[in-house]
């Protein structure tokens, strides 16, 4: 993991605010994932979103950001 993202590994508590609003790169899904999954057992996360999780989000093409966690 590169040292960009592993700052976000320290944190108690790390917010992800409006998380789908904009579409990610492979390599962005990608650390995203490994954040998420590297913080799992360790500290919590809350991800926030003010678009609807099957409907009108740009995340991906499904049109659904949850197939992406």
């Amino acid at each position: 993991m590169e040292k960009r993202t592993k700052k976000y590994l320290h944190p108690d508590l790390l917010i992800i605010d409006d998380f789908g609003l904009a579409a990610m790169t492979q390599a962005q899904a990608e650390d995203f994932y490994e954040i998420v999954s590297e913080r799992h057992l360790n500290s919590s996360v809350i991800i926030t979103s003010n678009r609807p999780p099957r409907t009108g989000s740009r995340f991906s093409q499904t049109r659904s950001w949850p197939t992406r966690l």
